[in-house]
């Protein structure tokens, strides 16, 4: 009888341990899991929020929108810093970089800033970064963009990561050298991407970097950066016409020259057309030479479409864009529009603005006329 109250007993506490198991929580998702789920959510809800971004009524509103845009950052960043050296921690912080690393609100500030540090802190040695760092090259994000990649090149052991951080340096400086108007600034943003640029060549040539290497792309980079800057003489070259002939540039000393970088392929360069024919109207008995250099890859595209669309003025053909004077003046977006000088000094090479075009060939046609009178 004994026997058998000593068999029930354990019986019982068998069961209700069995029980208890099965009530127990479900296992954490690991953070590899708990990320991939924060993503899917973000994909989501993204849109929605987006939507009431835009249909915001006034500024507090946007704000809010941003801010819960933004949350879904913040989250990741702190899957980040509970293993911040795995390869969790890192996409994590890739991710959110990526998406949210530009936010214009204090907190999406904040968000860049702590993801750039934990990323000089834990992962410059990391591979996997040479493949975040090109991003940056066209303005991603900001101050801290830059202060990422001057940590790469000074700090990281890896050879892919520092030669990608040096071409980057001196690509993000020659874009702020397009954008900037002041030209003591711009000379010192030149001579500072020149630096970068002359390193990158010179260590990192062959390191490839898309379809091409370093090196390759580096050396129009440079050129620009040694050779294109306003307040220096315009190098010369010489270039196919559309009819065939060969035409230099420096044929045109003694005028105002405007140099049109463009496609018919681009949007914003044939919504450039008709105030750049009004231009040529206006300025038709002036020593005015409006030139439009097309990087179609087919030149008949270029002859059938100005068929179509008059552009009376002078048209040059460069061709494809990986290629010619194109590539040489490292032409990056089309439009780009340079002005130069009837001495052959280049005074703008950001000028595609309608305003900013119109306000420097008045004032340069002035200066030209003026020292003919003299």
């Amino acid at each position: 009888m004994r026997k058998l109250w000593l068999t029930g007993l354990i019986g019982l506490v068998f069961t209700f341990g069995s029980l208890a198991d099965e009530k127990k929580d479900p296992p954490a998702p690991s953070r590899e899991e708990a990320f991939n789920k924060l993503q899917n959510d973000f994909r989501e809800n993204i849109r929605p929020l987006i939507l009431e971004y835009r249909n915001a009524a006034d500024d507090a509103g946007r704000k809010a929108a941003l801010d819960k845009i933004i949350t879904y950052g913040e989250q990741a960043v702190q899957l980040a810093e509970k293993a911040p050296k795995d390869d969790t921690a890192f996409g994590a912080l890739f991710w959110s970089l990526q998406e949210f690393g530009v936010m214009p609100t204090p907190r999406g500030k904040a968000l860049s800033a702590k993801i750039t540090q934990l990323l000089i802190d834990h992962h410059l040695d990391n591979l996997k970064l040479s493949r975040l760092l090109p991003a940056f090259i066209f303005g991603q994000p900001g101050e801290n963009g830059d202060k990422l990649l001057k940590a790469a090149a000074e700090k990281s052991n890896s050879k892919e990561v520092k030669g990608i951080a040096h071409f980057a340096l001196g690509m993000r400086l020659l874009k702020g050298n397009r954008q900037e108007q002041d030209e003591a600034k711009q000379l010192a943003d030149a001579k500072q991407a020149a630096h970068y640029l002359e390193i990158a060549v010179k260590d990192y040539a062959d390191q490839p970097l898309g379809r091409s290497t370093i090196g390759a792309l580096a050396k129009s980079a440079l050129f620009e950066a040694k050779n294109l800057n306003v307040g220096q003489a315009a190098p010369d070259f010489e270039i196919d016409t559309l009819d065939g002939k060969k035409a230099k540039l420096s044929d045109l000393k003694g005028k105002v020259v405007v140099l049109d970088f463009w496609a018919t392929w681009c949007g914003p360069c044939k919504a450039l057309i008709p105030h750049i024919r009004e231009v040529v109207n206006r300025h038709k008995n002036d020593p005015l030479e409006f030139i439009s250099i097309s990087v179609d890859e087919d030149k008949t595209t270029v002859q059938d479409f100005i068929k179509g669309t008059p552009m009376p003025w002078t048209h040059w053909f460069n061709g494809a864009p990986s290629g010619g004077v194109a590539q040489q003046w490292n032409i990056m977006a089309f439009p780009t529009v340079y002005v130069i000088d009837a001495k052959g000094i280049i005074r703008s090479k950001n000028a595609s603005r309608p305003d900013v075009m119109d306000k420097l060939i008045e004032k340069l046609l002035k200066e030209s006329n003026s020292a003919k009178g003299s």
